[in-house]
């Protein structure tokens, strides 16, 4: 099992040598998925660094969102882009 990257930078690398090595599609999606969980990944710490303390109830809903247990999840953005 790879380790994902460190930053969203270094996804883009890997991508980038999918492509230019010819991988096959699987494996440039899956570089790809790495990508977006860097992006996710910084995108949390850049929240987390500039909020206060979550409690244990925040955070395990929020790790229920991402765990794509809240079924209403699509229903809130959904409501939230409107």
């Amino acid at each position: 099992m790879s380790t994902a990257p460190a930053t969203p930078n270094d996804a883009k690398r890997r991508i980038a040598n999918a492509v230019r090595s010819k991988q096959p599609p699987e494996v440039i999606e899956d570089r790809r998925r790495e990508l977006a969980e860097a992006n996710i990944a910084a995108a949390i710490e850049r929240a987390l660094s500039k909020a206060p303390p979550l409690t244990d109830e925040q955070c395990e809903r929020l790790a229920d969102r991402l765990r794509g247990v809240d079924g209403n999840t699509s229903a809130t953005s959904s409501e939230e882009a409107a």
